[in-house]
C-alpha cells in the first residue's frame, strides 16, 4: 500500500467511548509511523526533510531527485555540486572541469605551499611561476630577463641582463658603455664608459693626447672607479695631457724650451705627470746661457773704455797737426798701444 493511500483518520469526541478513543489515538500513531517510514525509503537519508514528496532538497555534498548521488571530492568544500547535475560549485584549489576532476596546468602559480590554481572552465591560470607566461603557463621566458622573470600575460621582461636592453631585452648595449650598463627604452649608458671614449652612448672617443690613468682603485675596477678611469669627460675635454701637449683637448704643442707644460695655458714647467725635472733642467741650462753672455758683454765694454781713455792721454803729448808725439816716433806709440789693449784685454778675461 502506497503511502498515499494510507486513510486518514480523524479524531472524533466521543466521551461517551473511551475504548473507541484509544483505538483510534494507536491507529493514528502507526498511520504516521508507516508514512514517515515510506518517505525515508523514497527520498533516502541526504534530504535536508525526508518525508518531503521527491525531488527534495538535498544536504551539501549530495544531488538527485532522493539526494542519493554523492558529489565529486575535488568539489570546493562548503560549496558542493548542483542539485539536479552534480557540476561542481567551484573546484579545490589545483582543478578544473565539470565536476573538477582535472588538474591545473603545472606552471600555474601556487601560493602558501597550495596546489596551483586554474579557472574552473577554461584552465586558465590566474598567474604563473616567475619564469613562465601565457594563458596556461605553458611559454617560457626569454633568458634575456633578469633572472628568467617576466610578465605572465605577455612574456614582456620586468627586467634585463646586464648587457641587455630594447622591451624584450633582445637588443644589446652600447659595447664600450662601462660595465655595459645602460637604460632599457633608448640606450644611453648609465655607468658612464669605458676609457677613452665618451657621449651618452659612448660612441666618441677621447682626443689621442689625452693622458691614460689608473684604472683602479684598491686594485679593483667595479662601478665606484669609473671616475678614475675616464681619460676626458662627457663632452670630450681631457682630464690631462699628455707630456707635450696642452689645451681642452690636448692638440696643441707645448713651447720647444719645455716637455710639460700647464693644460690650460701652455705655461712651461706646470704640467701634470712625469718629465717635470728634465724641463727644470732645460730652463736652468738656458738661464745661465744668459748670464753668460752678459758678462762677456760687460768684460768688452771696459776693455773699450780702457783703450779709449788711453789714446786721450797719449794723444795730449803728441802734435796733433804733425801727427808726431815729443821724444818719440809715431810708430813707438802704436806699438805701446797695441801692447797695452793685449795686457789689459788679458788681465780682465772671465771664465764662464
Amino acid at each position: 500500500m502506497k503511502n498515499t493511500d494510507v486513510p486518514i483518520l480523524r479524531c472524533r469526541s466521543n466521551p461517551g467511548s473511551t475504548t473507541s478513543w484509544i483505538v483510534t489515538l494507536v491507529l493514528g500513531l502507526l498511520v504516521c509511523s508507516a508514512r514517515f517510514i515510506s518517505s525515508t525509503e523514497v527520498n533516502g537519508t541526504h534530504c535536508v526533510r525526508p518525508y518531503d514528496t521527491p525531488p527534495c532538497d538535498c544536504k551539501v555534498g549530495w544531488y538527485g531527485d532522493k539526494c542519493t548521488e554523492n558529489c565529486s571530492s575535488t568539489c570546493s568544500s562548503g560549496y558542493g555540486c548542483n542539485k539536479t547535475t552534480g557540476k561542481c560549485v567551484s573546484c579545490k584549489a589545483g582543478y578544473h572541469s565539470f565536476n573538477c576532476t582535472l588538474k591545473c596546468p603545472p606552471n600555474c602559480l601556487n601560493e602558501s605551499g597550495q596546489p596551483a590554481a586554474c579557472d574552473k572552465d577554461t584552465a586558465h591560470c590566474t598567474n604563473c611561476q616567475p619564469t613562465w607566461w601565457g594563458s596556461k603557463c605553458t611559454n617560457k621566458c626569454d633568458s634575456n630577463c633578469k633572472n628568467g622573470v617576466c610578465d605572465f600575460v605577455n612574456g614582456h621582461c620586468h627586467e634585463c641582463e646586464v648587457g641587455r636592453t630594447g622591451e624584450n631585452c633582445s637588443e644589446e648595449c652600447p659595447s664600450d658603455c662601462w660595465r655595459r650598463l645602460c637604460h632599457r627604452d633608448n640606450k644611453t649608458c648609465t655607468g658612464g664608459c669605458t676609457p677613452g671614449y665618451f657621449g651618452e652612448t659612448c660612441d666618441k672617443k677621447c682626443g689621442g693626447n689625452c693622458k691614460e690613468v689608473e684604472c683602479t682603485v684598491n686594485g679593483t675596477t667595479d662601478a665606484s672607479s669609473k671616475s678614475m678611469c675616464a681619460r676626458c669627460t662627457g663632452t670630450g675635454q681631457c682630464h690631462s695631457c699628455k707630456s707635450g701637449y696642452w689645451g681642452d683637448i690636448c692638440d696643441k704643442l707645448c713651447p720647444e724650451q719645455c716637455t710639460e707644460c700647464a693644460q690650460n695655458n701652455g705655461t712651461c714647467g706646470s704640467g701634470s705627470g712625469g718629465g717635470s725635472s728634465s724641463s727644470s733642467d732645460r730652463i736652468t741650462g738656458h738661464r745661465e746661457g744668459e748670464i753668460a753672455g752678459s758678462v762677456t758683454a760687460v768684460i768688452l765694454l771696459v776693455v773699450v773704455a780702457a783703450f779709449v781713455i788711453y789714446l786721450v792721454k797719449r794723444t795730449r803729448g803728441c802734435n796733433s797737426l804733425l801727427g808726431r808725439c815729443r821724444g818719440r816716433r809715431q810708430s813707438e806709440v802704436d806699438e805701446n798701444v797695441m801692447k797695452n789693449l793685449a795686457q789689459s784685454s788679458g788681465d780682465n778675461t772671465v771664465e764662464v
